[in-house]
C-alpha cells in the first residue's frame, strides 16, 4: 500500500475508487465497507484510495477534547494494508478544513486532486461542514462532476454468542466497551485482539 500525507504531492491515480472517513480502529464494519471498495476499484480496473485524517475530526472540532483514539495513523494504515487497500491518503484536519461544505470539499479534493471516478460511502455517511453531504447530495455532486457514487448497504455483524442479533459497530461504541473494561464486546466488534 502506498501512504501520502503531502497533498500537494499526490500522484495521477488510474481510475480511483474512493472513501472517506476516520476509520479509527479499522473495525468489522470499516472492513465491510473497505472489501466493497476493493471489488468495485478491481471491478473498473481502478485503484482503491482510503481518505482519513491526520487527527480526529472530533479531537479538532473540540466536541472530542479527551477523544482516545483507538488506531494511531501508523497503526492505521497496517490495518488498511492488511485490509488490501491500494493507496492511503492521510489528510490534515484543521480548522480550515472542518468550514469546507460537502460541494467544496468534493470540488477542490477528491475531483480536482484524487480524480474520483467512484466514492464510496457507508450507508449512514456524512461529509462536509454541518455533516451536510449525507448519499444523496453526494449523488448530486457526482453527477455535476462526472463520478459514480455507492452507497453500501448497512453492515449486518449477524449473532454473537449470546444470539444478538441488534449489536451496532462502530468505534465509539468500541471505546465504550473498552472505557467499561468489556474487551470480549470491544474484541469482537474489532475482529481481532486488543
Amino acid at each position: 500500500m502506498r501512504v501520502f500525507d503531502d497533498m500537494a504531492a499526490l500522484p495521477v491515480f488510474r481510475r480511483p475508487v474512493v472513501t472517506v472517513g476516520s476509520f479509527d480502529g479499522v473495525h468489522r464494519g470499516h472492513r465491510f465497507l473497505l472489501d466493497i471498495l476493493r471489488r468495485r476499484a478491481a471491478d473498473c480496473g481502478g485503484e482503491s484510495v482510503v481518505v482519513t485524517f491526520g487527527d480526529h475530526p472530533r479531537r479538532v472540532l473540540d466536541t472530542g477534547a479527551d477523544l482516545r483514539v483507538l488506531t494511531p495513523t501508523a497503526e492505521k494504515a497496517e490495518l488498511l494494508s492488511a485490509a488490501g487497500v491500494d493507496n492511503l491518503v492521510v489528510m490534515p484536519f484543521d480548522e480550515s478544513v472542518a468550514r469546507l461544505s460537502a460541494g467544496e470539499f468534493v470540488r477542490d479534493f477528491l475531483v480536482a486532486r484524487l480524480g474520483v471516478h467512484e466514492l464510496v460511502v457507508g450507508y449512514n455517511h456524512r461529509l462536509g461542514c454541518g455533516r451536510e453531504g449525507d448519499a444523496e447530495v453526494l449523488s448530486g455532486l457526482g453527477e455535476r462532476y462526472g463520478f459514480r457514487v455507492f452507497r453500501a448497504p448497512k453492515f449486518e455483524p449477524g449473532c454473537d454468542r449470546s444470539g444478538d442479533h441488534d449489536e451496532r459497530i462502530s468505534s465509539t461504541a468500541i471505546r465504550n466497551a473498552i472505557s467499561r473494561g468489556d474487551t470480549a464486546t470491544a474484541e469482537r466488534m474489532l475482529g481481532r485482539k486488543l
